[in-house]
């Protein structure tokens, strides 16, 4: 009886092992782009899952029918996690998204944008806004640049929106008006609000476009809480480029006190070790527009209070 009992346990545990490199095996697949491997194998698999990996699998399985051209056959198999038992709302709804997805693949915009728009108010915040991105993308694929542009407004205003998803509306906002609706003034202030809230430099450079309308004060405001991200020597080059030419003069346009200020915000994040000649450069404005000797931060944020 207990040989029976070791061998009956021996058998459950190989067939667990099986499952989890069954799930693995297409998963890897699919991460491959190895899509006739995974149409070959996923339908067996997913019969032997349950919630997350069988809803994964399924979405695996789905995907790669519409990268195969079988874009039909792939939503007849992502409308089928709904039925799932014990699928989330959160799940069903990433699944309503590449249904759209799909739909819009198709150049079946009619469906793709009543399938977002159904998502529009979902409670989680990641489907949401993807929802409303995917409104915004279907309009400015139909040309109507307007709507599209209130739509991806809709995605910016969104508090659960990412940074990512953010900077990818505003540039579209930005081209949009300067391509399509010639209004350069909301094009310019799209490309500012990049440069603000953007934490990658591949956004920073579509900004950049934008760089003689965006403030240095209001560069310099991000310098301290951009200082650990991605972006914060690109912004540190952008900022020196709108603060002096190449012979180190003062090329700003600003007004004696807010360059002061602008200069100390730049002194306050540099990095000695890191920027010494740029240090070297701000130091020497400061003391030749405020006439304190030295370098003394305490000095210039007293100079900066008593001329406000």
């Amino acid at each position: 009886m207990r040989r029976f009992m070791l061998i009956a346990i021996a058998i459950m545990v190989m067939a667990g092992s099986l499952i989890a490199a069954d799930y693995g095996s297409v998963s890897k697949l699919f991460v491959e782009k190895n899509y006739t491997g995974v149409i070959e194998q996923a339908p067996a698999v997913v019969a032997t899952l349950i919630r997350k990996e069988k809803v994964t699998i399924q979405i695996y399985y789905a995907l790669s029918l519409i990268n195969t051209g079988k874009i039909e056959e792939g939503i007849v198999e992502l409308e089928k996690i709904g039925g799932y038992e014990g699928v989330t709302d959160k799940e069903k709804g990433y699944a309503k998204i590449t249904i759209a997805n799909a739909h819009r693949i198709a150049k079946q915009y009619g469906e793709s944008y009543s399938m977002y728009k159904t998502l529009e108010a979902h409670e989680n915040n990641d489907v949401r806004t993807r929802a409303k991105e995917g409104m915004a993308v279907i309009s400015r694929l139909q040309k109507k640049y307007a709507q599209s542009i209130t739509e991806y407004e809709a995605v910016v205003s969104d508090s659960g929106a990412s940074t990512k998803r953010k900077v990818t509306a505003y540039i579209w906002i930005a081209r949009m008006h300067a391509k399509y609706l010639k209004d350069n003034d909301k094009s310019m202030e799209a490309y500012r609000q990049i440069v603000l809230v953007t934490e990658k430099s591949t956004s920073l450079a579509e900004a950049i476009k934008a760089k003689d309308l965006v403030g240095e004060k209001e560069l310099a405001n991000t310098l301290e809480e951009r200082k650990n991200t991605e972006i914060f020597d690109d912004l540190t080059t952008l900022l020196c480029g709108k603060m002096f030419n190449e012979k180190g003069e003062l090329i700003t346009k600003l007004g004696t006190y807010d360059t002061v200020y602008v200069l100390a915000k730049m002194e306050k994040v540099m990095g000695e070790s890191i920027y010494p000649a740029e240090l070297s450069l701000v130091w020497a404005k400061i003391t030749r527009l405020t006439g304190i000797e030295g370098v003394d931060r305490f000095a210039v944020e007293k100079w900066l209070e008593a001329n406000k």
